[in-house]
């Protein structure tokens, strides 16, 4: 696993131009064997994601979002090559109440954001969000939930449902990164 660089930027925009259009059939989040989903694990429209969220679509085709490091670069990986669900543990989170008003709408729009995690290392992807044609919209980023607050960890991912929540975080993570 290796996450996106900004030296990958016109793969990772034709990557989201792929997604354009796509309707959204199920949701699924990979994690270790060892791990259960608990309501620790949800906040006030958030998810707590160990591994990775995937996204799976009606025409076939899937994206997954991993957290990934590689030496000092930390950020999310971004994939839409196949992988076999049936060999890891997952949990199918299609119809979670965040997640049930998402299931068939088509995703309008995908955009990331950038960030240099250490210095001396290329900028990589560290907020991915989307916005379907209803108008409803989700981020995924690095972080975790720390006493029910949203904050940034390279090694976790987020699921953010709200708008004004993801803007506060991305808000108070700006003050770190341009």
């Amino acid at each position: 696993m290796r996450p996106a660089t900004a030296d990958e930027a016109p793969y990772i925009e034709q990557l989201i131009e792929s997604l354009r259009g796509e309707q959204l059939s199920r949701v699924t989040y990979v994690y270790p064997e060892f791990w259960t989903w608990t309501t620790e694990y949800e906040a006030d429209q958030i998810d707590e994601v160990d591994m990775d969220v995937v996204l799976h679509f009606v025409a076939g085709g899937h994206l997954k979002i991993s957290w990934a490091m590689a030496g000092l670069i930390e950020g999310l990986e971004l994939s839409r090559d196949d992988f076999p669900l049936k060999n890891l543990p997952y949990l199918d989170v299609s119809s979670s109440p965040n997640w049930a008003r998402f299931m068939g709408n088509e995703l309008k729009e995908a955009r990331v954001l950038w960030h240099p995690a250490n210095e001396g290392v290329p900028d990589s992807i560290w907020w991915m969000g989307f916005t379907f044609s209803s108008g409803v919209s989700f981020s995924v980023v690095l972080g975790e939930l720390r006493d029910g607050i949203a904050d940034y960890q390279p090694d976790s991912l987020l699921v953010i449902f709200d708008e004004l929540r993801d803007f506060e975080f991305r808000k108070r993570m700006s003050q770190y990164w341009p």
